[in-house]
């Protein structure tokens, strides 16, 4: 299992679950629309947060 990112923040999560509901590119590939939104991101720090995102998905959208 991957460490959470320092970089990671809610506010990338957030981004990254429009992207996927948007339907118009597979996830592998958010890493880039991802620093679009969040130009501060290194390539390293979206790719990380992406990969994150990904492994802990059920996780972080589950609602209590």
């Amino acid at each position: 299992m991957l460490e959470r990112p320092a970089s990671a923040k809610i506010k990338h999560f957030v981004a990254l679950e429009r992207i996927r509901q948007s339907g118009l590119i597979n996830m592998w590939g958010a890493s880039e629309p991802l620093r679009h939104v969040f130009p501060d991101l290194t390539a390293k720090q979206s790719t990380d947060i992406l990969l994150y995102w990904m492994e802990n998905y059920d996780t972080l959208t589950e609602t209590r």
